[in-house]
Order: structure tokens, then sequence, then C-alpha cells
């Protein structure tokens, strides 16, 4: 036991030498540069990865922006149009198109009963100029 303890003593004496000489050493402070050079490189990465992907990142928010708008606008226009087709605007609608017709059909009849004068001289000319 006594030689255990007599070499364990010996052991921590090198240690404490080896670590006042290595932390007042040239060592110790290459070591310090080199760990802070090591955190300045990963900061470095990190702000150029950044500055990199920064188009990116970018059309990506836009791209997302642009997917829930349209997203919203369809199920808006869904519940519009659910709505329109069962209720009163939509009948109204299809009679309007349905007097539009009417309105059309009848302003071509009222237009061949004005003009049969005129295109049955029309007619006429057709014929004499054909002879």
């Amino acid at each position: 036991w006594v030689d255990y303890v007599s070499r364990e003593k010996d052991l921590r004496e090198k240690l404490s030498v080896a670590m006042s000489r290595w932390q007042s050493g040239v060592v110790y402070r290459c070591w310090m540069r080199w760990m802070e050079y090591v955190e300045e490189c990963k900061s470095l990465r990190r702000a150029l990865g950044r500055f990199m992907h920064v188009a990116q990142s970018k059309c990506f928010g836009a791209w997302v922006d642009y997917v829930s708008r349209e997203k919203d606008l369809r199920e808006k226009l869904s519940v519009a149009m659910s709505r329109w087709q069962s209720g009163v605007v939509y009948r109204c609608w299809m009679r309007w198109m349905e007097y539009v017709e009417e309105c059309k059909s009848l302003r071509r009849a009222l237009g061949r009963f004005m003009h049969v004068a005129q295109s049955k001289c029309f007619g006429a000319w057709v014929d004499y100029v054909s002879r």
C-alpha cells in the first residue's frame, strides 16, 4: 500500500509539473489559438452558409406563401361556388342568361324583318350581275 501511495504521489507531481509547463508554455498558447480558430471557422461557415442560401431561402419562403394563398383562395372559391350554385344568385343568373339569349334571337328576327326590302334589292342585283 505504501508503494502504491508513493507511486501516485510521484505521478501527481509529474502531472502537476507537466501541466504547469504546458499552461505557461508555447503548447498552451498554440492550443488556445487553435481552439479560437476552430470557433471562428464554425461561425464563418454558418455565416457563409446563410449568405450562400439567401436566394434559396427567399424563393422557398415565397413559394410557401404562394401555396398558402392559393389554398386559401381555392377554399374560398369552393365555398362561394357552392353557395352560388345552390342559392338565389344562381337562379337569377340563369334567368339573366336566358333573357340575353331571347334578346339575341329577337334582334336577329327583327333584323331580318326590317331588312327584307334591302335583301330583295341585293338579291335582284346579284341576279342582274350574274346574267
